[in-house]
């Protein structure tokens, strides 16, 4: 079911999400009790939100530090189920019809990056393509639209790691409309600019939703980019734990390292500097590391009598 011109393209009714988190004990002694009593807590990240946003309007979406912005427009895409409450964009349900949801929707995280780090900007935009099926033609001239407006030609052909974060936004920009979306969720796509790249980012925005009379979800903390694309527009702030009250996403990284069980390090000394990661991050073998010892010092000549 797709929606029509004359019902909203976004629409949510009392959504709100509730994250089960475990509470720990610090210590030794509270990681041990940890392993036998658990305890838990629900922290209501967004509280009964409700809103509709027309097609081709521009909403800015204010709020703290987890007020549940990022949360409410992961929803919208799909990727949480809300605890209660529904939403429905383009007429569809975003988690049940994740594919198709995604088809026709572009969202991008200021703090995340859906470009592939060790590749040229040219080869993440050519997969990105590829994943949304988008006609040649029709990729060939919004890659040449997006290079003129952002200033992408010198940055076409450098990996995603060795551009500043300014050069990273405008590439991610571009990667996120590459197929047209109607519906364009825009998380905090001006954090951590100088002004004049806000500036940039802020027009490019506005001429794209005016050009394709697409519908734009903005989320930001500087009012000035809320003032700048909704003059005229609406706001919704949005409701959850304030900035001291609220809660934090923590995402731990485990690095796994693996060893051979047939082999191990032929020293105790060896195996500390594998531990370490200097064997690793060097690209030493093992017989070219070496342990230096001190050289013995001879006994003094005898004192002539």
């Amino acid at each position: 079911m797709i929606n029509t011109d004359s019902s909203p393209v976004i629409e949510a009714r009392g959504l709100t999400k509730v994250f089960r988190i475990f509470r720990r004990r610090a210590g030794i002694g509270g990681a041990i009790v940890n392993l036998f009593k658990r305890e838990y807590e629900d922290v209501r990240a967004v509280d009964g939100v409700s809103f509709a946003i027309e097609p081709g309007e521009l909403l800015g979406y204010i709020g703290p530090n987890g007020a549940g912005k990022s949360t409410t427009i992961k929803m919208l895409c799909g990727i949480i189920r809300p605890t209660e409450g529904t939403c429905r964009v383009l007429g569809r349900d975003p988690h049940r019809q994740r594919v198709a949801n995604a088809r026709d929707v572009g969202v991008m995280f200021g703090q995340r990056s859906q470009l592939w780090w060790d590749i040229a900007v040219q080869e993440s935009f050519r997969l990105l393509e590829k994943i949304y099926e988008v006609p040649r033609e029709e990729f060939k001239k919004n890659l040449a639209f997006f290079t003129e407006v952002l200033e992408l030609n010198d940055l076409l052909r450098l990996p995603v790691r060795k551009l500043s974060l300014g050069q990273r936004v405008r590439c991610e920009l571009a990667g996120t409309l590459l197929h047209n979306p109607r519906v364009v969720y825009l998380d905090e796509p001006t954090i951590g600019l100088d002004v004049s790249m806000q500036h940039t980012v802020r027009e490019f925005i506005r001429s794209y939703n005016t050009r394709h009379e697409s519908t734009v979800l903005l989320t930001s903390h500087y009012m000035d980019d809320v003032l700048a694309l909704c003059p005229t527009g609406r706001w919704r702030s949005s409701s959850g734990p304030s900035a001291d009250g609220g809660w934090c996403t923590w995402i731990l990284k485990v690095r796994r390292r693996w060893m051979p069980r047939s082999w191990r390090p032929p020293s105790p000394s060896r195996a500390r500097l594998w531990r370490c990661g200097w064997g690793r991050r060097t690209g030493c073998r093992w017989g070219s590391i070496r342990r230096r010892r001190r050289p013995k010092m001879s006994s003094p000549p005898a004192s002539p009598a």
